[in-house]
């Protein structure tokens, strides 16, 4: 260590070792990335060949939501994909959709990762448990999405959509321009926070509405672009060590 430290002018070994354990670990993690990228080819499912270690996130962040429509067309109506180092099915059967979830759904129950733990409340989570822990949970809140209680969600979404009509109308009438993202999202939350939350909040006309900044400040994190999410995505063993460190 000490001869590699003179020779590039660094006097601070510890920096060294961690470098080499960052080595170490990128290393591994590209082997293990490739042994399981073997897991829809052995299958005889197609899809898209994946990078190392990033899967296929550059691609699909190139072509957007076109990467649907791109490759049905080049793959057929079942085809795997990568992202980061998950491996995702795509299913655009209809006749598989109704095995997967409606005859065979006690087989297909447990979600993508399991990120806190029991003991997490955030891995508490619909999205995020699996087994009896998600059954029981699922059976609490389908009441909430009957169909009776979705028809009385329409009023708050459709008073929503026609403040979106509203502004959108009032800034072309005053030749303005609008970032649809932005306007969108608003409006999203607006009916995410009216329907779950039960608040009552105008964050289209007021921006600085506090609940609408707090998902903002959010959603801003779980963007492709952020090198966090990229880094939980290739290496997903690191999420319940930061959801333990953070807790």
């Amino acid at each position: 260590m000490n001869i590699l430290a003179d020779m590039y002018g660094l006097t601070d070994v510890p920096y060294i070792g961690t470098l080499g354990l960052v080595c170490v670990v990128t290393i591994l993690s590209y082997v293990i990335f490739k042994r399981n990228t073997t897991i829809f080819s052995s299958q005889g499912i197609p899809g898209p060949r994946p990078f190392p270690l990033v899967g296929n996130l550059p691609e699909m962040r190139r072509l957007g939501l076109k990467h649907y429509e791109v490759w049905s067309k080049k793959y057929g109506k079942v085809y795997g994909v990568f992202i980061g180092a998950f491996p995702v099915l795509f299913v655009n059967d209809l006749d598989i959709l109704r095995q997967i979830t409606v005859k065979e759904f006690n087989n297909f129950t447990d979600r993508v990762t399991d990120i806190g733990g029991s003991e997490d409340t955030i891995g508490k989570g619909v999205f995020f448990l699996g087994g009896s822990d998600w059954k029981r949970v699922r059976n609490i809140i389908t009441p909430a999405f009957s169909s009776g209680k979705i028809k009385l969600m329409f009023g708050m979404m459709n008073e929503r959509a026609i403040k979106l009509t509203e502004n959108l109308m009032d800034t072309a009438g005053n030749d303005g321009y609008v970032i649809m993202g932005d306007a969108f999202g608003a409006f999203t939350i607006d009916v995410i926070a009216a329907t779950a939350f039960g608040l009552d909040i105008d964050s289209q006309r007021n921006p600085d509405d506090p609940f609408y900044k707090i998902c903002k400040k959010l959603f801003g994190r779980l963007k492709i672009e952020n090198p966090l999410f990229l880094v939980l995505l290739t290496f997903p063993f690191l999420i319940k060590i930061m959801v333990k460190l953070s807790g």
